[in-house]
């Protein structure tokens, strides 16, 4: 799903998103620094979006959340303290809180940060078969979420120095880090 430009509209599934409010457009963020509500369960963090969608009820919402914290792993979590968990788990909650919202978009900012290393193998399985139907941009040091692109763009010192499909960037980008 690629934003379009038609005149002076942006469109994301075929919507015209310059004249609604940023929280009503399709587009989601999963932040570093998990931006959770530490004094909110893991269910009403996850759930936090929800509350204004007038389109479900409270039972659909339930079920929404439940079935986010299942596939991120969090599943048996939602009655806990959101701060009571691990940095890795709370970056959890915020993947979960971007699955119950299903957007066109998804923003990431390093994404995987606090994960251990299966923990972030299982997120990246999950997510590679999830964002098969999403646009994604990710902001990244690690070399394992580029097998979530098809095309990657490199921007040292805030200039764009490599940009392209991710196979052929890959090993470009390895050859540049070995010299």
């Amino acid at each position: 799903i690629m934003p379009s430009l038609v005149g002076s509209e942006m469109c994301i599934r075929d919507r015209d998103m310059t004249k609604l409010s940023p929280n009503k457009r399709p587009t989601n963020m999963v932040f570093q620094s998990y931006a959770i509500f530490p004094h909110l369960s893991v269910t009403q963090n996850v759930g936090f979006g929800l509350r204004k969608r007038s389109d479900l009820n409270a039972e659909a919402k339930a079920r929404l959340v439940a079935e986010a914290l299942d596939m991120v792993g969090l599943g048996g979590f939602g009655g806990r303290a959101a701060n009571a968990l691990s940095g890795g788990q709370r970056q959890l909650i915020g993947l979960a809180r971007v699955v119950v919202q299903n957007p066109a978009i998804v923003l990431m900012d390093e994404p995987t940060s606090s994960l251990d290393q299966q923990t972030e193998q299982c997120v990246l399985k999950f997510l590679k078969h999830w964002l098969e139907k999403r646009t994604l941009v990710v902001a990244t040091h690690k070399r394992s979420l580029l097998e979530l692109a098809d095309r990657v763009v490199v921007i040292q010192s805030g200039s764009v120095v490599m940009d392209g499909p991710r196979d052929s960037l890959t090993v470009k980008v390895a050859s540049e880090a070995s010299k």
